[in-house]
């Protein structure tokens, strides 16, 4: 008896935690879903339940669109010879459709026809409609609707709905109308959620008389305007407060109570403005009014500190996560190196990826890049060795920026040599990562900062040209930079104006002022632009802006990851 109750037990607690599988899965936690599934295995799976147990596996995957790591699984499961059911490719097809990865559903389409397991043509066609309509691919959406009616599978609202919230979000006004009269003639109300998205798509689109037609409907509507709608609403009214707060006045007078999507819209507003005082207002008042944050609302927080390199109130929002007991998620921890790299603390932005990596998140190749960028400067370029050496362990692949961040830190550090190592490996694999003007800006830029003068300057501007990388202003500015420190530069001077000119690049203020420093004289400057067909632009209106591009442009630099 006590044997048959313990069995009675531990089969409950296996359900539970499968319960809890299932929602982890749809919450898209893959960490987290990730690490009960191999628990879960390696108890041992119950009779009959593996191939149960792999598709909620990819229902995590299909969650959160990481169609990679759905295939991974799909082979695991196929090695373990596990059969795959329709729902099984309804999940891979989610996957794929989730991450704008058309052709691959398709694919998986193809290899469920093959085997001759179409018969639950719901999901299957279901999940290709999604597929289209979160690849924004309105054509491929609408074939497969007419297909459900080629197998006598009648549309229901979901199907409609799709199509007319597809058609809102591309601002697409006139077919999301067509598709809701489609809907009313078919005998299916629109829901909430459609009303929110034409409501969504007409503020948008800046659509005044669009936006008061909807919110019409809407009150002729049997269904009364909810918090899905009114968040649609605050959302076309978040650039302004006084707007902002009309709607949440409406809401009160409607009794409906704003949910954490309309707090969300409206901090997220506040912080793309770089209005930090508002956004932080709105989570004051959110939390006034009992509606508990959530994890996006703190990563929109962590995201407007680091815009704004303030390290400190971005910790201040991670201990928000920590004591609201919410599970940091990769942005956040990406946000959090961002803030510290821009804050200029290197060795803060090292400490969060290690806490990310103790999270068991998984990292991006940009951490990698604001690592580089951060510490490249304190590390006499070292950095960049050690953290491409990292990405390679990782398996991840660095890209142009993490290229352009390593040549920068190097080049700044008066380190050419290592700088020309890194940019001649971006060249001699073309094929992978092309370089472009911020790769050859701070080689160029260095040979005169360094007195490496003019003559390396241009063999590096020349090497440019080789590569097919359109070679801008700035770099015309950086080789007369290079040029003021020959004792007669005037002729050379001369023919960098010509093909200025004949490249259709406008000299700047930082043209003629290095220009002047090249040849002595303002004037004789000014004579020279015009004998080459330029002219120089008014010094007030241009200057400041030019200055802050110029320094800009040759590398990444801490403050310029996004």
């Amino acid at each position: 008896m006590l044997v048959w109750r313990l069995a009675a037990r531990s089969s409950r607690l296996f359900s539970t935690r499968v319960d809890l599988l299932n929602k982890l899965a749809e919450a898209a936690d893959l960490p987290a879903a990730e690490k009960l599934f191999r628990e879960l295995a390696a108890e041992g799976y119950q009779q009959g339940s593996r191939r149960f147990h792999y598709n909620l596996m990819l229902k995590a995957f299909a969650s959160a669109g990481d169609h990679a790591g759905a295939e991974q699984l799909f082979r695991e499961m196929r090695s373990m010879e596990i059969q795959p059911s329709p729902r099984t490719f309804g999940k891979l097809i989610s996957a794929a459709g989730r991450a704008g990865r058309l052709d691959k559903a398709n694919d998986w389409l193809q290899q469920l026809m093959n085997r001759g397991q179409g018969s639950d043509a719901g999901i299957v066609f279901y999940e290709m409609l999604d597929a289209a309509a979160i690849s924004r691919d309105m054509e491929a959406a609408k074939i497969w609707f007419a297909r459900m009616d080629q197998v006598s599978l009648r549309p229901d609202r979901r199907a409609f709905n799709t199509l007319a919230t597809t058609a809102a979000a591309l601002k697409d006004i006139h077919s999301a109308k067509a598709w809701v009269a489609s809907m009313m003639h078919a005998c299916f109300e629109p829901d909430h959620g459609t009303w929110a998205a034409l409501i969504g798509a007409a503020g948008a689109a800046g659509d005044s008389e669009e936006l008061v037609h909807w919110k019409e409907e809407i009150s002729k509507s049997s269904r009364k305007a909810s918090v899905y709608e009114y968040s649609a609403m605050l959302k076309t009214a978040s650039g302004s407060t006084a707007a902002a707060e009309s709607v949440l006045s409406h809401m009160q007078q409607a009794s409906v109570q704003p949910n954490v999507v309309s707090f969300n819209t409206l901090i997220d507003a506040a912080a793309k403005s770089g209005d930090m005082t508002k956004a932080q207002e709105w989570h004051e008042r959110m939390v006034q009014v009992s509606v508990k944050p959530t994890i996006i609302t703190y990563n929109t927080l962590v995201n407007a500190a680091a815009k704004g390199s303030q390290l400190d109130m971005a910790n201040h929002w991670m201990s928000c996560v920590r004591a609201d007991s919410l599970r940091p998620t990769a942005i956040t921890f990406t946000c959090l190196v961002d803030a510290a790299a821009k804050s200029g603390d290197g060795n803060a932005a090292e400490e969060w990826l290690t806490e990310m990596l103790n999270a068991d998140i998984r990292p991006c190749s940009m951490v990698y890049t604001i690592l580089i960028a951060a510490q490249g400067y304190q590390t006499n370029g070292r950095a960049a060795e050690k953290w491409l050496s990292e990405m390679t362990r990782m398996k991840l692949e660095p890209d142009v920026i993490t290229f352009n961040s390593s040549i920068d830190a190097c080049a700044k550090l008066g380190d050419l040599e290592r700088a020309g190592a890194w940019l001649e490996r971006m060249l001699h694999e073309s094929g992978i990562w092309q370089p472009d003007a911020c790769s050859f800006g701070p080689i160029i830029s260095g040979c005169a900062r360094l007195g490496r003068g003019y003559r390396d300057a241009l063999q590096w501007f020349r090497r440019m040209e080789e590569a097919s990388v359109a070679a801008t202003v700035i770099q015309f500015n950086q080789l007369l930079n290079a040029l003021a420190q020959d004792a007669d530069g005037h002729d050379e001077a001369r023919k960098l104006l010509v093909e200025l000119k004949q490249r259709r690049l406008r000299p700047t203020a930082i043209t003629v002022a290095t220009l002047r420093r090249v040849v002595g004289d303002r004037q004789v400057a000014e004579e020279l632009l015009s004998s080459a067909g330029l002219k120089a632009p008014p010094p007030q209106r241009t200057a400041s802006r030019e200055a802050g591009c110029e320094a800009a442009a040759p590398g990444l630099g801490p403050g310029l990851v996004g």
